[in-house]
């Protein structure tokens, strides 16, 4: 391990305050004469990257022999007038990963609604005891808002038992699962870009039982049951198999939890969704960037309505394997979801399907949920609604 230091320095060659430097899996602000230093550098070859507001990010590579002192100088600024709006999200998103990874208290990441502030989500009272924060005021030139979080992120995997009925055509907005898991919910039958075959939605995680790059804990072909074993689906409640799933990174950034399954030949499919006992065709998608009104259709709460508050949600995920899992470019709602909510599909006011329940995070007390946007599951898993 070695001692890597430096200075970040302007085109005029004058110290660049406020910038955040970033070797490997570290992070550290420069002071106002432009210098750092960062302790137990790997040695060999050392990825890096420099965020300030008024630059765009520069990155490289450099190899790392022993203690070692070098010059970075900043030489492109960013054009006037695109720092506060695409300059903070570029900031953001090099930054998430490092702060998220690093930082014990940090679950989320996030940007105000302005565009003007970094927002950090971070467990435990801050008013309480601030000086325990290890965050800081700004990161590369962005002013930081810290808001409480109670707990880490985690997906709402069902643990209780409740009724639920049997659906026969399968559709949207239903207790489904792999046969392993307690239940979940099928959040849409979409299809397949290549077959245009009919797919059951939901997540890896209640589906592919939490599948990861570096341990697959489901197989093609598995069976999936609907309702969920919990509500009583058994041998003859299996109305398809695990098709495909997109693998959790267990290191870097990750962007949807979803996985889709192929019906049973015999097994009867209704493209609508479930909604408070009516069955209703999803419009179509759209995405998020503005405040957005959005109902949920799930196997616990049925419709539920809430706000989108963020639409550039990143935080890390705790799941009941122990890993925690990195997620980017996610929506944060004011949604009270419950557990067997996962898999959900989220829907606007027009019936466009806008992400993919995922998860839960109390934040300042309140419940939120956390949802994959839709173009990157459809994306991802190659199929369309």
């Amino acid at each position: 391990m070695a001692i890597f230091s430096g200075f970040v320095v302007d085109p005029d060659g004058d110290g660049l305050d406020n910038a955040t430097f970033i070797a490997g899996d570290q992070m550290t602000l420069c002071t106002s004469d432009g210098s750092f230093s960062l302790a137990d550098v790997a040695m060999g070859q050392c990825p890096y990257k420099i965020v300030h507001r008024d630059y765009p990010v520069a990155r490289g590579i450099i190899d790392i022999d022993g203690d070692s002192c070098y010059l970075f100088q900043m030489t492109r600024r960013r054009s006037p007038g695109s720092a506060p709006k695409s300059g903070i999200l570029d900031a953001k998103r090099e930054i998430e990963t490092a702060l998220v990874g690093m930082h014990e208290s940090v679950v989320g990441v996030g940007v105000t609604p302005g565009r003007d502030s970094i927002v950090v989500y971070v467990r435990g009272d801050i008013r309480a005891t601030p000086d325990r924060l290890d965050v800081p005021d700004a990161i590369g030139g962005y002013p930081i808002q810290i808001v409480p979080a109670t707990t880490d992120a985690r997906p709402p995997v069902y643990v209780g038992a409740a009724p639920r009925t049997r659906h026969r055509p399968v559709c949207g907005g239903v207790s489904a699962a792999h046969h392993e898991t307690p239940a979940g919910t099928l959040g849409a039958i979409v299809y397949d870009r290549e077959t245009r075959g009919p797919r059951f939605l939901s997540n890896n995680h209640v589906f592919a039982r939490c599948s990861s790059d570096v341990s697959a804990r489901a197989s093609v072909g598995d069976p999936i049951l609907q309702p969920s074993s919990i509500d009583g689906g058994g041998s003859s409640d299996v109305v398809g198999t695990l098709d495909r799933w997109v693998p959790y990174r267990v290191r870097g950034k990750n962007y949807v939890d979803a996985a889709i399954a192929t019906p049973g030949g015999a097994v009867a499919v209704d493209p609508r969704i479930l909604i408070n006992g009516e069955m209703v065709r999803v419009a179509g998608t759209r995405p998020v960037s503005s405040r957005t009104r959005v109902k949920i259709c799930g196997r616990t709460s049925g419709c539920g309505w809430g706000d989108v508050v963020d639409w550039d949600f990143s935080t890390v995920m705790t799941y009941p394997t122990g890993e925690r899992i990195i997620y980017s470019d996610q929506l944060l709602i004011t949604l009270p979801v419950e557990e067997g909510d996962s898999g959900a599909l989220l829907l606007d006011e027009d019936n466009y399907a806008i992400g993919l329940l995922s998860g839960v995070v109390t934040i300042d007390g309140e419940r939120y949920a956390v949802a994959n946007k839709i173009r990157n599951v459809l994306e991802l898993l190659d199929v369309e609604v």
